[in-house]
C-alpha cells in the first residue's frame, strides 16, 4: 500500500500553484526509495504536470527501477514529459537508454532533441557519436549547442573534424559550445579552425577559443595569442589569453 503522504504529494504535483508543485516534487525526492514506485506509476497519470514532474523526481532520486519506465515516457504525447524523461535517463547513467535517446534525437520537439543530446553526452555514449554529428546542422540553435557540448564529452578525438565545421555557426552561443568542446577533445587537427575563431565578433567565443588552443597544446598559437593580447579590447579575452599562454609554458 502506498503511503498516504506520498499519494498526497503526487496529487500536489498537478496543483495549479507552481510553488506547491515544486515543493511536492522536492519532498518526494527527499523521501527517495519509498517514492520510486508511486512516481513510476505517476508517469501514466492523465495530468501532464504530474507526469513530467514525476520524471524529474525520478531522475533526481537516481533509482535504476525507473530506467525502463522513463524510456517508455520518451514516447509521451507531451514534450515536457519527453524532455524530463530524457534528462532523467541521462542522470541515471544506464546504457539501456542510449539507443532510445539516439532515436529521440529525431523528435519533432526541439526541446526534446536538446535534452536527448545532453543526456547522451552525460552517458558518454560513444556509439552515438555519428548520430550526434548528424544533428550539428539542426534547425534549432539550442539543439546545435547541446549537440556540440555532448560531442565534447565523448572523448573521441576524430569528432573534432566534424565539430570544427560549425565554428562559424550563425548563432554565437553555438560557436561558444563548439570551441569549448574542441578544447575538451584536445585534437591538434582543430588548430587552424580555432585560430580563425580568435577573430570572432563575440568575446566569449574568443575567450573560450584561447583556452581551447591551450588545451590542444597549439604551439602555432603562441605568437597569435601574444599579438591578440595587445589587440583585443576585451578584458575577459585578455585574461583568457594570459591563462592560455601560461598553460602553454609562456
Amino acid at each position: 500500500m502506498v503511503d498516504e503522504n506520498i499519494s498526497a504529494l503526487i496529487v500536489q504535483l498537478g496543483d495549479a500553484d507552481e510553488d506547491t508543485r515544486q515543493g511536492a516534487g522536492i519532498q518526494l525526492i527527499e523521501i527517495g526509495d519509498a517514492a520510486v514506485e508511486p512516481l513510476i506509476e505517476a508517469l501514466n497519470n492523465d495530468t501532464a504536470e504530474i507526469r513530467y514532474l514525476a520524471a524529474w523526481a525520478l531522475g533526481e532520486i537516481g533509482d535504476q527501477r525507473a530506467v525502463k519506465p522513463l524510456i517508455e515516457a520518451l514516447h509521451d504525447n507531451e514534450s515536457r514529459v519527453q524532455d524530463w524523461a530524457a534528462r532523467a535517463l541521462g542522470e541515471l547513467g544506464d546504457a539501456q537508454a542510449i539507443t532510445p535517446l539516439m532515436e529521440t534525437l529525431d523528435s519533432e520537439y526541439a526541446s526534446t532533441r536538446r535534452n536527448a543530446a545532453a543526456a547522451l553526452g552525460w552517458l558518454g555514449a560513444t556509439e552515438a557519436a555519428d548520430a550526434l554529428v548528424a544533428h550539428l546542422a539542426d534547425d534549432d540553435p539550442d539543439v546545435r549547442s547541446a549537440v556540440a557540448e555532448a560531442i565534447g564529452k565523448l572523448n573521441i578525438a576524430r569528432m573534432a573534424i566534424a565539430l570544427a565545421t560549425r565554428i562559424h555557426d550563425e548563432d554565437e552561443w553555438v560557436r561558444v559550445s563548439v570551441v569549448k568542446s574542441l578544447g575538451d577533445l584536445g585534437n591538434i587537427d582543430a588548430e587552424d579552425a580555432l585560430l580563425q575563431a580568435l577573430k570572432d565578433d563575440n568575446e566569449w567565443v574568443r575567450y573560450h577559443t584561447a583556452l581551447a588552443l591551450a588545451s590542444i597544446k597549439s604551439t602555432k598559437a603562441v605568437d597569435v595569442l601574444t599579438k591578440r593580447m595587445h589587440d583585443d579590447e576585451s578584458n575577459n579575452v585578455q585574461r583568457a589569453i594570459s591563462g592560455a599562454l601560461n598553460m602553454l609554458g609562456m
